[in-house]
């Protein structure tokens, strides 16, 4: 018995040890590229295209604008319905275009007016604008392909009295615009439902004291293979305080 137990006990810290590193951790790349299948299960990302209608829910008002993407012509065009009027923005084959209720302008006769937001009649507005709208199809796939990978570490966060596992980025590779240029993100992963997102959080210079906001995932939508979050809620950093809503429909 006890010749039996000297050759046992050697494969029980061997059992031990392969079940406890097993269960230790994933690292940071092998997290994010289950997060990137879960949103894109067939890795059609590179060649898709498609469009969905997104309602902005301010404190005073609605936006309604419909977005269309296809990544493998480079085309982007995004029509908002605001305040009785058709404001549209868009790129193709590398040059961007706008339209004022259906009719096409030049950028040098759009009135001056119409420049910053919530009109964002200019070039800069184009390349920011469709780099924002193709993450709001996916935030993990639109990083994926500009070349980002997570930082090492792998934490935990508790969020609405639930614990995600987190991963962080510190930028997204050559951004066009201000709002993920330089920006830390961090996502929120339920790898207990497939390694979905439950929120992603950005340290930029939006929100209350410009401390950045957290963007919570609700819903999902099938739009062309895609999985895309059906709505998102955001809150202030600064207090979790809540800010606005976008929610999404497939057209």
């Amino acid at each position: 018995m006890k010749k039996f137990l000297i050759y046992l006990s050697p494969l029980l810290v061997l059992l031990v040890a392969s079940t406890s590193s097993g269960e230790k951790e994933m690292t940071a790349n092998e997290i994010f590229d289950k997060v990137v299948q879960y949103y894109d299960p067939n890795g059609i990302w590179d060649e898709f295209s498609g469009s969905m209608r997104m309602h902005t829910i301010f404190d005073e008002d609605i936006s309604i604008e419909d977005v269309s993407i296809d990544n493998k012509a480079g085309y982007y065009h995004s029509t908002r319905h605001y305040q009785d009027s058709t404001f549209t923005i868009g790129r193709e084959n590398g040059k961007p275009f706008f339209k004022v209720n259906g009719t096409k302008m030049a950028e040098g006769d759009i009135p001056a007016r119409l420049h910053p937001w919530p009109y964002r009649l200019t070039k800069s507005s184009v390349l920011e604008m469709s780099e924002h709208h193709t993450i709001h199809f996916s935030m993990p796939l639109a990083y994926q392909s500009a070349g980002a990978r997570p930082l090492p570490k792998v934490g935990k966060a508790t969020l609405y009295g639930k614990t995600y596992t987190t991963i962080s980025f510190a930028n997204l590779p050559n951004a066009k615009g201000w709002m993920y240029k330089e920006a830390p993100i961090e996502l929120y992963v339920d790898t207990e439902n497939g390694y979905r997102l439950e929120a992603i959080s950005i340290n930029n210079s939006w929100g209350k004291d410009q401390k950045g906001g957290i963007a919570l995932f609700k819903g999902e939508l099938e739009i062309n293979g895609l999985k895309v979050p059906a709505r998102k809620v955001y809150l202030n950093l600064a207090d979790m305080s809540y800010a606005m809503m976008d929610a999404f429909e497939k057209i």
